[in-house]
């Protein structure tokens, strides 16, 4: 690649991640009256204190592997191992996130009780646990497309991602 190649690459896969994060966004503008409409303001921060939780915790739950999957997928020493790496971060994360279920499961009643009753928001709780568990494999795909370059596939999943989220969001 020449120069001026490796600048149109770079802003044209900027470009196109950037479509993802403004569609994040723009599904926040779209719930927002949603939420506004149909939740009290203490049920409405109830609900971002859930959700920053799960961001927070699927982040931890990953253990940077989407970066060195990164790492290892655009270094030269490991290009023969490239799906040897991708299926060893993916038995490592599974086997991560099945044990924060299990424990997510047993103490279900106490983390939901920090809430306030604990047998309102176990639902809300145990739901959150698969979140979290979806959200983390999710981030190793994600992580796996953009170390491949693949900026229309990462933007397009993410895309029907929010556009699912916000399908259930006004279902529910």
């Amino acid at each position: 690649y020449s120069m001026l190649e490796k600048i149109k690459q770079l802003l044209k896969h900027s470009f196109i991640y950037s479509i993802s994060n403004i569609s994040i966004k723009a599904s926040g503008i779209i719930l927002l009256p949603i939420y506004t409409a149909y939740f009290s303001v203490e049920d409405y921060g109830k609900l971002g204190l859930i959700q920053i939780t799960i961001i927070i915790i699927s982040q931890s739950l990953i253990l940077g592997q989407g970066l060195s999957l990164i790492r290892f997928n655009n270094s030269s020493e490991f290009n023969a191992r490239k799906n040897s790496i991708l299926f060893t971060l993916s038995l490592l994360v599974i086997f991560i996130i099945a044990v924060f279920v299990i424990i997510g499961n047993i103490f279900l009643f106490q983390f939901s009780s920090l809430f306030g009753d604990a047998g309102s928001y176990s639902v809300y709780f145990k739901i959150s646990i698969y979140i979290v568990a979806f959200v983390t494999l999710n981030n190793l795909l994600l992580g796996k497309l953009r170390a491949e370059e693949n900026s229309i596939l990462y933007t397009f999943s993410s895309i029907l991602k929010i556009i699912l989220i916000i399908g259930i969001n006004i279902y529910l």
